[in-house]
């Protein structure tokens, strides 16, 4: 039984994947393009930051760089995927350093494996363009996931159809305290049988999170 609700778990985030490409592509390629300004940016600051002395100059050019690129990122969530992610300078910085070292890993992977490929068949080549789309495309992928760790759960002004009886069937009306997701705004974003005991859930179509009504309710 857990088995079945892992592998439909699996096959709904893949799902989920595919349906929101052309959002995940425009959200690497905005980082891609920002982050290059940024670069700019970043290289003049740090030249002036070094006058502060080599130790200080380093560690506080680095701090303007990873809240730069939490900064970059909290806007793309919020303006691709209507997300609410926190702000505090803190968490843009713990933001910025996770997401630098996350796409870090995962253009070595990428490029190894493209280098790989191409040493193996030289008709490898003819693929650098569709191996680029697949890039940016993580690279959205990454962006979100680890924006989604800074996100805030949303509380939807919708209107609350009332808690059922557990149901493992079709989502409706009555299985689902949410008539519409606030955030993608279709309907019914996920089953009752998803709530989690502090009352959070992630929605079936965009993958917000969500904070059940009920649950609001009886706190």
């Amino acid at each position: 039984m857990m088995d079945d609700v892992g592998d439909e778990k699996r096959q709904w985030k893949r799902s989920l994947i595919l349906e929101n490409m052309p959002r995940y592509f425009l959200h690497g390629i905005l980082l891609f393009i920002l982050s290059f300004v940024l670069a700019f940016v970043w290289i003049v600051v740090s030249g002036i930051m070094l006058f502060l002395g080599v130790i200080l100059g380093l560690i506080g050019a680095f701090l303007i760089l990873f809240y730069g690129i939490g900064f970059l990122n909290s806007g793309l969530m919020e303006h691709i995927w209507h997300r609410n992610v926190r702000d505090e300078w803190t968490y843009l910085i713990l933001h910025g350093f996770l997401l630098t070292i996350a796409l870090y890993i995962l253009h070595i992977s990428i490029e190894f494996a493209t280098a790989l490929l191409i040493s193996i068949t030289p008709f490898a080549v003819t693929l650098l363009l569709p191996v680029l789309f697949v890039f940016v495309v993580f690279d959205g992928v990454v962006a979100k996931g680890v924006a989604n760790v800074f996100s805030e759960p949303a509380i939807a002004q919708s209107s609350y159809s009332g808690k059922s009886s557990r149901s493992t069937g079709a989502i409706s009306s009555k299985s689902s305290g949410l008539d519409e997701c606030p955030f993608c705004h279709l309907p019914y974003p996920y089953r009752e049988e998803d709530v989690s005991d502090l009352g959070l859930a992630y929605c079936r179509h965009c993958g917000a999170s969500l904070l059940d009504p009920w649950y609001v309710q009886k706190t």
